[in-house]
């Protein structure tokens, strides 16, 4: 599994995310069971400053699971319509 997944899964500091992104710069890359991208569970997990920055770093936003869903989809199933807006 990708260390910036399994960073994002863990809840590591933003610090800790920037290190990691910039010595592996895969921010498009999925967990392979379920399709899920770091912004996927960045959204999922309420990580709004985390959002910023894979965003910023050119996370692709509109990927979809392998349910067709987006990374709006994890973020309000999980009551985190702060970043959703």
């Amino acid at each position: 599994m990708n260390s910036l997944l399994k960073a994002i899964g863990k809840g590591a500091s933003i610090e800790i995310i920037k290190e990691i992104a910039h010595l592996n710069p895969i921010l498009n890359h999925r967990y392979e069971n379920n399709q899920l991208t770091p912004l996927m569970l960045a959204a999922k997990y309420g990580r709004e400053d985390l959002i910023e920055f894979l965003i910023a770093e050119g996370c692709p936003v509109h990927r979809v699971d392998q349910t067709g869903r987006s990374a709006l989809s994890p973020a309000s199933h999980h009551d985190h319509y702060d970043v959703v807006s």
